[in-house]
């Protein structure tokens, strides 16, 4: 009996010791990983606001008015959309439309291809410009056109882990992704263009490091469905718990400071390569 209990004690103190290890390696794993990352610790998932469960597409609802407005005689409850939900078309993000309005558009049997798309014009964020004129505003980095083409025209393919081009037209809601995505971008060019005018500089001059960049935030928003919403610039996105969103919103807001220029000249230059810009911001 008292060897019963020796041994009882005995079992107790190592799955002590063994706890107290594992506890303290889960700890320094995460300091590690976080200390990799620029955009530093992500302490407290508070103050994130999460994708209403309802909501099939998390498009800010400017995003969706736009989109009402630019197809207004194509969808047969234009009208109503845009009395119900769209009095006063605001830029800042708010909660999308409910599922019922999306499921309009969807039953609607609207398709679209990248010429459905529009663009914001810079710095008046509010004025918007049909793509097909897009090649034709230089301010508005024209090289950059042929990466949102071929961003618009491709799906995720989970089998191979990787985005493909596929063909065809794609449904209302896969389109009003695709737009807000590039929304989100070129809202993220404004804000660089008044943080940091030299790296705003520095990427109108090169424009294949813009195209880079593009194609680095876009394949985040590439590997999930249009249920996610995957964009730059979600508030408080950094308290995220998908670890891409997280790394999309400290990315991008580390790169539209003055500091984030010396990684993208880096970037410019061959020093750096996206893998490597890629560990630099989100570890």
């Amino acid at each position: 009996m008292k060897n019963l209990v020796y041994l009882t004690i005995l079992w107790l103190l190592v799955s002590l010791m063994f706890s107290c290890s594992d506890s303290e390696l889960t700890e320094n794993g995460k300091s590690k990983a976080q200390g990799t990352s620029i955009g530093g610790s992500i302490a407290s998932s508070q103050y994130y606001t999460p994708k209403p469960s309802n909501v099939p597409v998390k498009v800010p609802l400017s995003v969706f008015c736009n989109y009402v407005q630019v197809n207004y005689n194509k969808i047969p409850n234009a009208q109503s959309l845009m009395a119900n939900y769209c009095k006063v078309i605001v830029i800042t993000g708010t909660v999308p439309p409910p599922q019922s309005t999306i499921d309009a558009l969807n039953q609607a049997g609207l398709t679209h291809s990248s010429n459905d798309l529009y663009i914001r014009n810079l710095p008046n964020t509010t004025s918007l410009r049909p793509f097909g004129s897009y090649s034709s505003y230089d301010f508005m980095f024209p090289t950059l056109r042929s990466q949102i083409v071929s961003f618009y025209q491709k799906a995720w393919i989970w089998q191979l882990g990787r985005s493909m081009p596929v063909s065809g037209n794609i449904t209302a809601s896969q389109h009003l992704n695709k737009q807000a995505f590039i929304d989100s971008f070129f809202d993220w060019l404004f804000l660089v263009s008044n943080n940091s005018p030299n790296t705003f500089s520095y990427l109108r001059a090169n424009p294949l490091v813009l195209n880079q960049l593009f194609n680095f935030f876009a394949d985040f928003n590439l590997k999930y469905s249009e249920s996610e919403g995957i964009y730059l610039g979600i508030p408080y996105g950094e308290y995220a718990p998908n670890v891409d969103l997280r790394c999309v919103t400290l990315a991008s807001r580390y790169l539209a400071t003055t500091g984030g220029l010396t990684l993208i000249q880096q970037l410019g230059s061959g020093t750096l390569s996206m893998e490597q810009l890629r560990r630099a911001l989100c570890g």
